[in-house]
């Protein structure tokens, strides 16, 4: 999948440099700067199950591995991936929920935000959430 790397500068294990890529990212990281800033800030949560003995990579090796990477291997493997983690789907049960938040209810009573969630129990997975203008209710 990734040939484009040179052993003898091999110093942060491919899992790293993905992991710490797809969580940064799923919480908001826009830039390699961020992803390094991110990994940098949760230093010691991921060291317990990352190999951090050379730290977190840098902007720059974050930038020149997805640089080189091709995008459709790693969407194809990506994918193969995210598959291998769902439990039998045949059995799943999706809940829907929706909650008002209360702080900007309070702070715009007019206007508060409304939100709808999609959850997927036996997987422990949510789905999806979305943020509603009005309040929608089911009879």
């Amino acid at each position: 999948m990734l040939n484009v790397r040179i052993n003898r500068k091999k110093r942060h294990p491919l899992i790293n440099i993905v992991a710490l890529t797809i969580a940064a990212t799923l919480c908001g990281a826009e830039t390699w700067e961020d992803v390094f800033f991110w990994g940098n800030l949760r230093k010691k949560f991921f060291s317990k199950f990352l190999d951090l003995t050379n730290g977190i990579s840098s902007k720059d090796t974050f930038r020149r591995f997805f640089a080189a990477l091709d995008p459709q291997v790693f969407e194809t493997h990506f994918i193969q991936w995210t598959k291998s983690l769902v439990k039998d789907m045949d059995k799943e049960i999706v809940s829907i929920d929706g909650k008002t938040i209360r702080q900007a209810s309070r702070m715009r009573e007019d206007n508060p935000i409304h939100l709808v969630s999609a959850w997927a129990g036996i997987n422990e997975l949510i789905l999806g959430q979305v943020k509603n203008k009005k309040k929608h209710v089911l009879t």
